[in-house]
Formats: structure tokens, C-alpha cells, sequence
């Protein structure tokens, strides 16, 4: 289950999060995203409720959003919630901030900022307290606790000089309150937290636009009428008409008409694709020509889009190995600055030698505090992934996990198969050849019985060719899928074979003698044991982007290799158009496995393209797998990343939308980190010996704010970047 948490405030928080869920009974597995405020948790429901999961959450200051109410719902909430702190915040901070910058004498002046500063204290920053509070309880800290502790020593520290002035008249310090400081920090914190969200708010855009192209009504065949109907009442098998300049309602394919469809939501490209009877139509996508009918083959839960929008989220949720170090990283830097501060705190005390040192130790100190929260170094990965996924799903490129975005900028070789990944994979039967002058007929129905069994493209296209010459399937018969190899029927107590002339020579123990024109064409075999009965040939148009993808490819230093499980003259044949010397022909599903672990060994880090079921365990292998949207839905299940419409040129922007998202993290991983390394020397002191600077804490929490606002800013302009 995926859940909206409130209540987080930087990685420490994620982190904390992540620490007491995993060592709760019956929780599996959690994954926490800061950046969109999202905790997935797989757990053991008979040992564990979700109540019990909420109640444990709440221990430590955080809680799950009800599912009832919207994601943008809840965004809308905490931007509000945000806003109107910022906003009282704001009218009690000015009076403070002005009574103290202009030196403004009045009488009970110090007791007019005090009251301000406690109403601020009590409510604008109560989360804060309250939050620090909780983790303590358990051990635990986030940027709240550096906050909280920074601004109530800064704020005892004033109440004890308003009201006991003479204590530190008596031991030669000049007594001064900061409850401008307290006002202003907390201002500004909030302020930067809202503006955080903001940003924030805009990663996620692109998933709810997704949602929002599901139509919520269809247009339902009932007797001669199409009558207005709920999609959750709509079934597979359905007819509905979708009308011109609506979205198409769910998955199904076009049954009466013709038409041309906008899939650029889906798929990226911006032209409007001709539908004819028999064309697949995607859910969400608009009907920009005319009115048509459609055969619903998918229900509302199984569309396309209702998977592209729950695996893009899902991937939002995953990490990558960067992303879980600066995490870790996030988790330990609470406690050391803190560690930092008080001893901060103590070299002022101890070896400072002006008559304030109690009062620079204690500014610093604070300083120190307040500076250093780790909002940036835990936004710097979340941020960018989120927006380069929803930058991938614009493009037609869906990407099932975060991994899948570091190891694409570490690919050394690609391996792709041949058939719906270098090819167009749609399949033109050009000829059967039949060996056996008798029952040929029944040899055809059977042929299209057994292929009906199977979602390969090959199949699909024979299946095609006999439907369209009224060949009807045989409905007696038992038809297994032989992965990877071919078909296996049994009919009437006779067992037939299909499949390529390595499969069908070792299984019916006969020579096949190829034809000349054999090599331009995918050629399948039909025979029973010892007799070849049949051969049919297939020709498969090459991609007009495969030669770029290649060439590009090449230019990234990326070794392209051609595996593929058909004969050996077709293979190579589509090989040498696209030039590229790594060939193996007539490979098996394990022969695949074999190349991938070989070059792995050699140190390769391996990317595997293909669309079929003899894929699977080669996309399973590879360290990046890659699926044809146009192929099974096994492989694209098996791959990390889907290409939606089947086009072999959304993997060159596949690689360069990694190549940019690593780029990203790196800038705000250096920007962090920079940030920290410097701000937290300067918050000590260590320039003021030398030059007689000591950093405000009011700058500082400026600083602090923008630091997280510019890492989530420079996540966005990865939007802007052209694939």
C-alpha cells in the first residue's frame, strides 16, 4: 500500500520514518519519499493492521492522510496549512523585527516583544516543538529537533535577560534578548517550507494530469442504442461508441468505423494515428477524427493508462543507490551537528576572551543549528527522480523504478532481439508453402488454432492471415507454448510442432533444406514427426529509427548487439543494415541468458531489449531491461522500463533522459553538501578571530530556506530539457 504522510520535514525525517516501520513485526519492506510525501509499505496482514501501522506512525509525529481524500487534495491542505502559518508568523515577527532594528524605546517594550515572540513560539512554530519532541522520545531527530532546540535556547535565553538583567550585569555582560531573531527564523523557515512545497507541488503535476484523461462515463451498445453508462460498469467484450473529440473510454480495439487518435498523452508523439477495424485504442487518448466503435478488451483497472500512472508512482517511491547513501548520510547528520553546536558552544566559553563569549558561544551555537538542517541534501535525489519520471511518462517512456534511471547512465553494451524491437513487428504473412498435397485445409485450421494460443507477434500475424482467408481454428485440440522455441498440438491423438527450423529439426529429427530467399524473411515450420507438412513466411519491416538509435548509441559508447532467436540469414541480414557486428541467430531463451552473463563477467553492465516471452528471462538477467509496449505483458512486467508505441527511438532518449537525471543529482548532491561544508564553519565563528565576522542567525535561516527551494527549482528545469 502507498500512503500520503503529513508531517515530514526533511530526509531525517523519511529516514526516521523508515528506521521504526522496518523494525515493526509484519512490515516487509518500506520505502519513503520525501519529495513526495509518500511512505509504500508492504506488510503482512495477519500479523499487522493498518491501524496498528498509523498508530506507530503517530508515535513519532507523523500520520497517513485518510484514502479518502485526493492527493491534490491533501497538497491543496498543507499549502493552506503553510500559508496561513507564514501569514501569522509574518504579523508578529514585523512589530518584533522593527522594535528591534530601529531601537524603538517605549515603555515595557522588552515585555511587548516577549508576548509576541511566546504567541509565535506557542503557535507558528508549535510543529516544530512538538515534532522534536516526539522523535525524542524514541531516539530519534530530524531538522525540527535543530529548529525546535536552536529557537527555544535562543528564546530562554532572552526571557532570562528581560527578567534577570542583573545577573549578567553583575558578571560584566551587557545583557541582550533575541526574540527578533526567534521571530525572524521562524518566519523565514516557514516560509522556505512553504515555498519548498510549492515546488514540490509541480513534480507530481504530470501523474495527476495522466489521471484526469480517464473519462468517468462511456457509451454502452444495449440492444440498437448506445446508452449512457459508468466505466466500472463496463466489461470486457463490450461495444461502445466513442464519439468525435472524446477520450477514448478504456482498452480495446476498433470494431466498426475508422478513425485517427491523439495518443501524444500516452506515447509523446504529437500526430494523430489512422485507426482501422482491428487497430488497438488506448484509453484516455482522443478521437480526433470521426465516430467509431470499439470492442472493449481490457476492463477500467487493467487499462494501459491505469498502469502507466500506478507504476510511474510506485517508481517515484523506489530508490536509487544514490538516493538510499545521502539518505543514510541525512539520517547521521542531525546528532552531529548538534554534536557540532554544543561544542561550538563550549570553545567560545572556554577560550573566548571578549567579555561576550557567552553570548557570541550561544549565537554561534545557534547558528550552527539553524544553518545546517539537511533539507537540501535530502531533496537533492527525490526531487529530480520524481520530475524525470514524469518526464519519461510524458514521453512515451514508462520506467518502473528509480535503478532503472542510474544503472541507464552506466550502460556499456544493449542487446536487442529482432523481431518487434528492430523491426516494426507488424508481421505480413508473403507466403505458405505446403509440402503435403492432402488435408491441407484442416493442416490451416489447426496452424490458426494453435497460434490463437499464443500473443507472439508472429503468432499473431499467421492468426491474422487465416482469419482474413476464412480459415476457421479447429476447436478440438490441446496447444502448449514451447518458451522460447515454438507451438506444440495434439489433435486426434497426432502431435504437431511449429516454430523455427533449429526447434523443428531437433524435435522431429528432419532436415530442412532453406529456401534462397530464406534470409529477407522470419520463416516458421509446421510439421509431426519426421515430415515436414508446411513453411510459412513472414516479412517484418526494419525501424525507420533503428539506424539512428544505433548510430547514437555508438556515439555514447554503447556496444549494440543483435540476439535473436530467429534463423541465421534473417538475423544477420537486419544486422548488417544497421551495421552492427554482434550477432547470434536461432538463440534460445537460455542462450540469451549465457551472452548477458558473459559479457557481465567481462565487467559490461548490460541493457536488454525485446517484446516477447522468450524474452523474460533475459530482461530478467540484464541490468537494465528494457520492453516493446507493443509486445507481451509478461515482458513488460519482467523489464524496468516500457516503450510505449513501440518505437526503438525512445530508447536513445531513455539514455539521455539518465544521463541528465545524473547530471542533476550530482549538481544538487555538490550543492548540499558545498552549502554544508561551508555555511557550518562560518555559523561557528572560525572567521571571526581573523576578520570579525559573525553570521546573523536571522541570515542564517534564510539561508537555510533557500538552499532547499534552489535544489527543488534546479530539479525542475530537468522538465525543461529536450530528450
Amino acid at each position: 500500500a502507498t500512503y500520503h504522510v503529513t508531517g515530514m520535514t526533511c530526509a531525517a525525517c523519511a529516514n526516521s520514518i523508515e528506521t521504526i516501520l522496518s523494525h515493526t513485526e509484519g512490515v516487509e519492506d518500506i520505502a519513503v519519499n520525501y519529495a513526495s510525501n509518500k511512505v509504500s509499505i508492504t506488510y503482512d496482514k495477519t500479523q499487522l493492521t493498518f491501524p496498528e501501522i498509523k498508530k506507530t506512525i503517530q508515535s513519532v509525529g507523523y500520520d497517513f492522510i485518510e484514502e479518502t481524500i485526493s492527493e491534490e487534495g491533501v497538497e491543496k491542505n498543507e499549502l493552506k496549512k503553510y500559508r496561513n502559518k507564514l501569514l501569522l508568523a509574518t504579523l508578529l515577527t514585523l512589530p518584533v523585527f522593527v522594535n528591534s532594528m530601529f531601537q524603538l524605546h517605549y515603555p515595557f517594550d522588552g515585555h511587548v516583544n516577549f508576548v509576541l515572540a511566546t504567541i509565535i513560539m506557542v503557535f507558528p512554530a508549535r510543529g516544530f516543538h512538538t515534532s522534536a519532541f516526539n522523535k525524542l522520545k524514541h531516539l530519534t531527530f530530524n531538522m525540527d529537533t535543530l529548529i525546535s532546540l536552536g529557537t527555544l535556547v535562543a528564546y530562554l535565553f532572552s526571557v532570562f535577560t528581560l527578567f534577570f538583567p542583573q545577573v549578567l550585569l553583575g558578571k560584566g555582560i551587557t545583557p541582550h534578548s533575541y526574540f527578533e531573531a526567534v521571530g525572524v527564523i521562524i518566519t523565514l523557515i516557514i516560509l522556505g517550507k512553504y515555498l519548498e512545497y510549492k515546488a514540490k507541488k509541480k513534480t507530481s503535476e504530470h501523474i495527476r494530469s495522466l489521471a484526469q484523461l480517464k473519462p468517468s462515463i462511456a457509451f454502452k451498445k444495449t440492444g440498437d442504442d448506445f446508452i449512457e453508462t459508468k466505466l466500472e460498469d463496463i466489461a470486457i467484450g463490450d461495444i461502445l461508441l466513442v464519439k468525435q473529440g472524446d477520450a477514448v473510454p478504456v482498452d480495446g480495439e476498433v470494431h466498426e468505423g475508422f478513425t485517427h487518435i491523439n495518443e501524444s498523452m500516452i506515447t509523446g508523439e504529437s500526430v494523430a494515428v489512422k485507426k482501422k477495424v482491428g487497430a488497438e485504442v488506448i484509453g484516455g487518448t482522443i478521437n480526433e477524427g470521426q465516430s467509431f466503435q470499439m470492442k472493449v478488451t481490457k476492463d477500467a483497472a487493467s487499462n494501459l493508462l491505469q498502469q502507466i500512472i500506478r507504476l510511474t508512482e510506485e517508481a517515484q517511491n523506489s530508490k536509487t543507490a544514490i538516493q538510499s547513501l545521502a539518505d543514510r548520510v541525512a539520517g547521521i547528520f542531525v546528532p552531529t551537528v548538534i554534536s557540532i553546536a554544543i561544542a561550538t558552544f563550549l570553545v567560545w566559553i572556554i577560550v573566548g576572551n571578549s567579555d561576550d563569549k557567552l553570548i557570541l558561544g550561544l549565537t554561534n551555537a545557534v547558528n550552527v543549528l539553524i544553518i545546517a538542517c539537511p533539507c537540501a541534501l535530502g531533496l537533492a535525489t527525490p526531487a529530480v527522480i520524481t520530475v524525470a519520471i514524469g518526464k519519461g511518462a510524458s514521453n512515451g517512456i514508462l520506467i518502473k523504478d528509480a535503478h532503472s534511471l542510474e544503472i541507464g547512465n552506466k550502460v556499456t553494451d544493449i542487446i536487442f532481439d529482432k523481431t518487434g524491437t528492430l523491426t516494426e513487428g507488424k508481421m505480413d504473412v508473403r507466403q505458405i508453402h505446403f509440402a503435403v498435397k492432402d488435408k491441407q485445409q484442416f493442416y490451416l485450421s489447426l496452424i490458426l488454432a494453435a497460434e490463437k494460443t499464443s500473443s507472439h507477434p508472429i503468432a499473431k500475424a499467421i492468426a491474422y492471415h487465416l482469419e482474413q482467408g476464412n480459415i476457421t481454428p479447429l476447436k478440438d485440440g490441446n496447444y502448449e507454448t514451447i518458451s522460447g522455441k515454438g507451438l506444440k498440438a495434439v489433435v486426434e491423438g497426432n502431435t504437431y510442432y511449429l516454430g523455427s527450423k533449429h526447434f523443428i529439426e531437433a524435435t522431429c529429427q528432419i532436415s530442412i533444406s532453406p529456401s534462397e530467399k530464406d534470409h529477407i524473411y522470419t520463416v516458421v515450420h509446421f510439421a509431426e514427426k519426421g515430415k515436414l507438412l508446411c513453411t510459412i513466411r513472414i516479412w517484418d519491416k526494419v525501424q525507420e529509427s533503428a539506424d539512428e538509435t544505433i548510430n547514437y548509441l555508438k556515439k555514447q559508447h554503447i556496444t549494440p548487439h543483435v540476439v535473436s532467436g530467429d534463423n541465421q540469414k534473417a538475423v544477420q541480414d537486419v544486422a548488417d543494415k544497421l551495421n552492427v557486428t554482434n550477432v547470434i541467430a536461432e538463440a534460445l531463451p537460455q542462450d540469451k541468458i549465457s551472452y548477458i552473463k558473459k559479457l557481465q563477467s567481462e565487467g559490461k553492465t548490460v541493457g536488454m531489449t525485446g517484446d516477447g516471452i522468450n524474452d523474460t528471462p533475459a530482461l530478467s538477467q540484464a541490468d537494465l531491461s528494457i520492453a516493446m509496449g507493443m509486445g507481451t505483458d509478461i515482458a513488460m512486467q519482467a523489464a524496468q522500463v516500457t516503450v510505449l508505441n513501440n518505437e526503438l527511438g525512445k530508447i536513445k532518449k531513455l539514455i539521455r533522459l539518465s544521463s541528465l537525471t545524473i547530471s542533476k543529482i550530482k549538481q544538487n548532491l555538490f550543492w548540499a553538501f558545498i552549502y554544508n561544508i561551508i555555511c557550518i564553519p562560518v555559523a561557528a565563528g572560525v572567521l571571526y578571530p581573523a576578520y570579525g565576522f559573525l553570521l546573523n542567525p536571522m541570515l542564517g535561516a534564510f539561508a537555510m530556506s533557500f538552499s532547499s527551494v534552489s535544489v527543488v527549482l534546479n530539479s525542475l528545469l530537468l522538465k525543461t530539457k529536450k530528450l
